[in-house]
């Protein structure tokens, strides 16, 4: 069961289990307020030595894509929404 609402925050983490090896699902551009939006499934499978990698590389596109022209639109789940998951 999800009781934290991954799907609600702007980057959730799923912990699963592949073939013995540890992983996660990583969803993207969730978010409560004015624009209510469900998260994106972005990748399906990471390792975990691989996760805070991949972590910091959604952020390094956030960071340089993202509107900071508009506190309204500064999210990364707008992002999502203009140029897709």
């Amino acid at each position: 069961e999800d009781r934290a609402a991954m799907r609600l925050h702007d980057i959730g983490i799923r912990l699963v289990e592949r073939d013995g090896a540890v992983g996660a699902q990583i969803y993207v551009g969730g978010g409560m307020g004015r624009t209510p939006m469900i998260s994106h499934l972005i990748r399906d499978f990471v390792q975990a030595d691989a996760l805070m990698s991949y972590l910091e590389a959604c952020l390094r596109v956030y960071n340089r894509y993202g509107r900071r022209d508009n506190i309204y639109k500064a999210r990364i789940k707008i992002l999502l929404h203009e140029i897709g998951a």
